[in-house]
């Protein structure tokens, strides 16, 4: 299976000059659909226009909502809506480059009115979830230790370390060590 887009972009009566050129461009999703597109407004691109850092934050999501839904029709949960703000940041490689570095998703899922599961249910589906790292009290936390047949990363009480390899890029490290 292939997926392809076409795009298109054409420099009409200007020059080629680095950061004087401008980079609108049209992407044909098919024959009946195409998105104008070009840099960021950081970069001196048109606000009408999607950037490449939003495509990729769209597909990101749309995968995202695509796989989320898939497994609730699979366990039968009642979801209504499904909506979500995806966030793409840009930073700097070790080497000075730019380039994408996280992409936050913020799913807000709605469920039928009297829906809901419980901790000790999803403790038992192991065919969805690779790992759980409970995060709350120690009452939930000793639960999930109890309970769960998923690989858990989980800890009561103290003081929780992250070592970095040396060799490791900071800027994939650093999400991990804030949100401790």
């Amino acid at each position: 299976m292939s997926h392809s887009i076409e795009l298109k972009w054409e420099l009409g009566d200007q020059k080629l000059e680095f950061g004087k050129y401008l980079t609108d461009h049209t992407v044909m999703l098919n024959e009946n659909v195409s998105i104008d597109a070009g840099s960021s407004p950081d970069y001196g691109g048109s606000e009408t226009n999607i950037n490449p850092e939003q495509k990729l934050a769209a597909a990101v999501s749309s995968c995202f909502m695509m796989t989320f839904l898939a497994l609730a029709a699979k366990m039968k949960w009642p979801v209504v809506n499904y909506k979500d703000k995806a966030i793409s940041y840009l930073g700097k490689n070790n080497e000075g480059r730019m380039f994408v570095n996280k992409i936050q998703l913020n799913p807000e899922i709605i469920f039928s009115n009297d829906f809901k599961i419980s901790p000790e249910e999803m403790l038992k589906m192991n065919e969805f979830f690779d790992v759980i790292v409970p995060r709350g009290g120690k009452g939930l936390v000793g639960l999930v230790q109890e309970k769960a047949r998923v690989p858990i990363f989980a800890h009561l009480e103290g003081i929780v370390h992250i070592y970095v390899h040396s060799d490791a890029c900071l800027l994939y490290t650093s999400d991990a060590a804030d949100d401790t």
